[in-house]
């Protein structure tokens, strides 16, 4: 009875550690792929900048299935990486058009 008591824990004790090791590899693959879904959205707007010539804060939002904050957020972005100029000062009228002297970087 106590060999099975002892081995019992230990299979426990086993599965428990696995679990450990599990979830820590989880969160190591979650933290290293927290930059890809940003650097997708933003190579999705150029791409769709490269055929409309234009993209609205709205259009983004749907394109990317994302929020006010992180349209905002990703627009300012790709103004200060020098990729897009905003056109308009706020409200509905405010569109982002590549630069003229952008390269075409990104293949479809």
């Amino acid at each position: 009875m106590t060999f099975l008591l002892i081995a019992t824990l230990f299979l426990i004790i086993a599965i428990l550690f696995w679990l450990t090791l599990v979830l820590i590899r989880a969160r190591r693959k979650i933290k290293l792929n927290r930059e890809r879904p940003a650097s997708r959205r933003l190579e999705k707007a150029i791409e769709y900048l490269q055929k409309k010539g234009r993209i609205t804060n709205e259009e983004y939002r749907k394109l990317n299935k994302v929020s006010d904050t992180t349209t905002v957020r990703d627009l300012d972005e790709l103004e200060k990486l020098g990729l897009v100029k905003q056109v308009g000062k706020k409200g509905r009228n405010v569109y982002y058009v590549l630069i003229k002297d952008y390269p075409q970087v990104i293949h479809t």
